[in-house]
């Protein structure tokens, strides 16, 4: 498959081609940039991204899934597999889980 993807997403939160931390259908944090690198840890990928919004309740709510929207039609879909990390005003963290296609 991959080891690393760095990918961008659309400029407004909602946009169909965005990214977004999902909690059931509700986005939790639309995402304007993000990078996805596979960890040392089998079976686990470091998200680092970059937030359009932020929904402060549904982000720490459980279970969170990552989607990102592939090249080719449809998303990719990661369960998160820790807490989402704030760091400064927009800048999020999280440990992912193997891709669900």
């Amino acid at each position: 498959m991959f080891d690393n993807l760095t990918l961008r997403g659309a400029t407004a939160p909602g946009d169909p081609v965005s990214a977004a931390i999902l909690w059931g259908y509700r986005p939790a944090a639309h995402l304007k940039s993000w990078s996805i690198v596979r960890t040392k840890t089998k079976g686990q990928w470091a998200l680092s991204a970059t937030s359009e919004t932020i929904e402060a309740f549904l982000i720490r709510q459980q279970p969170l899934y990552f989607a990102a929207p592939r090249r080719q039609g449809g998303f990719w879909m990661w369960p998160v597999k820790s807490a989402v990390q704030q760091v400064g005003t927009n800048q999020l963290r999280a440990t992912l889980g193997q891709p669900d296609y």
